[in-house]
């Protein structure tokens, strides 16, 4: 039976494919870490016109509540590591002490104590993802940490788009076809600077809004239409289709040279 009907939108493909014969801009870049077709990259800190990596949360602000502390130690852990400073002289003399020990580790580029505000802000060394937590039940006094609170500076690069040649693994025992995972860290990276792309997506979108990358949590590298922080702002990129869930959308990007 012949065909007598043909849909005027091109039929939805998968996460880091070209929508379309269009002009697109794609640069090659090396990954700093393993990185999903579709997926939103940064440029690297360390070297940003080479390397391309996933949004990293590298500026953490620590804030206490404002309360006394009077004796005992105060532990910090910084990405796995144990920072504990005991108390001397007073809170803010303390606080300051703690905060030069965090900026003492390889992660950390600079860490600050702010009396009058109450915080710590502490800035990641360069291509390096800030967890921290504070423990204060060790100290004496009624001091509580009110919140801990991470964003990120990254400069958005680009999408990555699939590569049916990256990172192909060999089949395993009785397997007959291979894999593909996606590139790996100090792979050739695909960015598209300008186009239409097929992008992940954590949730709904809407066609026409502003595109957001997810910058922590189990969707980093996903794509939002949501401002939420620490979400951050895709320039010049526009969602061009509506999902009523997590799947893949398409969207237009436009960066500048």
């Amino acid at each position: 039976m012949p065909q007598l009907a043909y849909s005027q939108e091109m039929s939805e493909a998968f996460a880091g494919l070209l929508t379309d014969s269009r002009f697109h801009e794609i640069e090659s870049m090396i990954a700093l870490e393993a990185i999903s077709f579709g997926f939103g990259v940064c440029a690297s800190q360390a070297n940003p016109t080479s390397s391309v990596k996933l949004p990293d949360t590298n500026n953490v602000v620590i804030t206490d509540d404002a309360g006394t502390y009077t004796a005992g130690d105060i532990v910090a852990t910084v990405n796995g590591t144990d920072v504990t400073e005991s108390f001397d002289t007073d809170k803010n003399t303390t606080l300051t002490a703690l905060a030069a020990s965090i900026a003492a580790l390889a992660t950390v580029s600079t860490a600050t104590y702010v009396a009058g505000s109450h915080t710590i802000t502490v800035v990641a060394a360069n291509d390096v993802d800030l967890t921290i937590t504070v423990d204060v039940t060790g100290i004496t006094g009624d001091m509580t940490i009110s919140s801990i609170v991470g964003t990120c500076t990254d400069l958005v690069r680009g999408l990555a788009v699939h590569s049916h040649i990256a990172n192909n693994v060999l089949p395993t025992a009785g397997s007959s076809s291979f894999t593909s995972v996606a590139y790996q860290a100090n792979d050739a990276v695909s960015v598209l600077r300008k186009g239409q792309l097929w992008v992940e997506v954590a949730d709904a979108v809407v066609a026409d809004s502003a595109v957001y990358l997810i910058t922590a949590g189990a969707n980093k590298g996903k794509l939002t239409d949501s401002s939420s922080s620490p979400n951050i702002l895709v320039p010049s990129a526009v969602f061009r289709s509506t999902t009523t869930a997590a799947g893949i959308a398409k969207v237009d990007i436009n960066l500048p040279v």
